[in-house]
């Protein structure tokens, strides 16, 4: 444990002059801490001990994710913010900053999906609900997501014509007439998604409003998990379908 305190005070020292040092120095000490100290130890001494090296340890961690984030290291930030969680899964300041990470990067049901896990780990250890700052950034997320929603998408032309004379045995204008009602049943398909992705949204507005009502569960009611799953699983399933783009070369 010397080592990984030479090297977070170190870090700690230079951190405002040699970043790039610091969370080179970070890194090693992460690397050397290998969990709490003498866990089945309960004398006072040791107690003390062990929370400190704790909070130093967390302290590199939220110094290292900082360190990404100014750096718009979006995936390595993710990382460390996960391990962070890992460690201590009540710091709601870091399922925050976990959940916009993940907007930032484009991982909408991600996000949904570290929303929902803060909900029910707060509800869980502390039987109370996230901060409003937290709640009103999930709504928020939900608002985003209806304003893309209803936005009337365009599909741009995907088809570049070659110059000259087609050479092959099927002729230009069958690809093209093959690939243009391809794109008119992407078009149809994509406006059947944009429906079913409001449906997911009214159904958690109805998740929300059974919350807010305290609604006991009814008999043969879905668990909760479930439908927090299934959400965000069609958020998923939504968000990559509208990234699906043809695009044909001659």
């Amino acid at each position: 444990m010397a080592e990984f305190e030479h090297r977070c005070d170190w870090a700690a020292q230079i951190e405002d002059h040699a970043s790039d040092k610091a969370a080179e120095l970070y890194r090693q000490a992460i690397d050397l801490y290998r969990g709490d100290l003498l866990t089945d130890c309960y004398d006072d001494w040791c107690l003390v001990e062990r929370e400190r090296l704790r909070r130093l340890y967390l302290q590199a961690l939220d110094s290292l994710m900082a360190f990404h984030v100014k750096r718009n290291e979006l995936a390595e930030a993710i990382d460390v913010a996960a391990r962070i969680l890992e460690s201590d899964p009540l710091r709601e300041e870091v399922h925050r900053d976990l959940i916009e990470l993940y907007v930032e990067s484009g991982q909408r049901a991600a996000a949904l999906r570290q929303y929902r896990l803060c909900e029910q780990t707060l509800k869980r250890e502390l039987g109370i609900e996230p901060m409003p700052e937290t709640q009103a950034l999930f709504r928020g997320m939900l608002t985003d997501e209806r304003q893309r929603l209803t936005e009337p998408s365009v599909i741009e032309p995907v088809v570049r014509i070659p110059r000259g004379d087609p050479t092959g045995a099927i002729s230009l204008a069958a690809v093209l007439n093959t690939l243009n009602e391809a794109q008119a049943q992407i078009e149809r398909a994509s406006d059947q998604v944009r429906e079913a992705a409001l449906l997911v949204l009214r159904a958690i507005d109805q998740i929300e409003q059974n919350a807010r009502l305290d609604r006991p569960a009814a008999v043969g009611d879905p668990d909760l998990n479930e439908l927090q799953d299934t959400v965000a699983h069609l958020a998923y399933m939504a968000e990559q379908y509208r990234a699906l783009s043809v695009d044909a070369y001659s």
